[in-house]
């Protein structure tokens, strides 16, 4: 959070104030917010219900609006429409290329992991809430997959990139950043080299393809790859959030610092609704 928008700087391995006084050390922003947002949904509903999550999405939007949570462009439009009761598939950006649906995936891929087909289907809808651009769809497509694909015990890592490609769509251009990302992992390269090569902005290309590198440059630590994510300047908060989940569910939650867990606001209650999530994905 307090690097957001900042270039690459010092080494961040812990929680920090907002420079500008917004936030606290430890407080969420737009990702984790709209995150459990998505997962309250799932979790009431006991199934995936477009409507009732773009309605938590604006409920949510609504009550954060104003405390400098740092939500983006098209998700403050696309959830003010919401609030005043226009049809949830209407509302969603046709041009907006940012990662404001790919941050907040990971609940779609926990669900529904199980059907890669069905997975397709759900992140499509979830997604255009907000954003309906292809490209910012293949972004969140991407980033659920992958985590789709750890869960199911099918996660090639020397392969995850090409399969990955091919499940959104070859010809693409979130592909070709994910033929990047490939390209650059087998160069001898520092991070802060080929993540300038990559991008680390806002826009989905840059920020899916940074944490996809990052998750895949430092897979052996979840620790190592969230330190590199906040430290890695741009849109550090969404890109951490991505490689938080990616990570995350490779190395499950034993891997992650008791300290971190225990400074972050709300973190009882975040691991409640986990908790819940995976007894409903379960079925159990």
């Amino acid at each position: 959070m307090p690097a957001e928008g900042m270039i690459r700087g010092a080494r961040i391995d812990r929680f920090y104030s907002h420079p500008k006084g917004k936030l606290r050390a430890g407080q969420v922003t737009d990702d984790t917010i709209l995150t459990q947002a998505t997962v309250d949904s799932l979790i009431r509903r006991r199934s995936l219900d477009p409507a009732d999550i773009a309605l938590n999405l604006g409920r949510a939007f609504k009550k954060n609006k104003d405390l400098g949570r740092g939500f983006g462009q098209a998700t403050i439009t696309a959830l003010t429409r919401i609030l005043k009761r226009r049809p949830w598939n209407m509302v969603g950006d046709n041009n907006s290329l940012g990662n404001g649906a790919a941050m907040r995936i990971a609940p779609i891929a926990l669900f529904s992991y199980a059907n890669l087909e069905q997975l397709k289907r759900n992140v499509e809808l979830v997604a255009m809430i907000t954003h309906k651009q292809p490209e910012a769809i293949n972004g969140s497509l991407s980033v659920a997959y992958i985590t789709a694909k750890i869960i199911n015990s099918t996660f090639e890592q020397n392969i995850i990139l090409r399969e990955t490609a091919g499940y959104i769509g070859d010809d693409s251009e979130m592909a070709n950043k994910l033929r990047q990302v490939g390209d650059l992992l087998t160069q001898d390269l520092s991070p802060s080299v080929a993540l300038s090569q990559i991008g680390t902005s806002g826009i989905v290309f840059e920020s899916v393809g940074s944490s996809i590198y990052l998750f895949l440059r430092f897979i052996d630590s979840f620790e190592n790859v969230l330190v590199e994510a906040a430290s890695c300047g741009g849109d550090t908060d969404t890109i951490a959030s991505m490689v938080g989940a990616m990570s995350g569910a490779y190395h499950g939650e034993a891997a992650i610092p008791k300290h971190w867990g225990k400074e972050v606001e709300g973190a009882r209650e975040i691991l409640r609704k986990a908790d819940k999530l995976y007894s409903l994905s379960h079925g159990t």
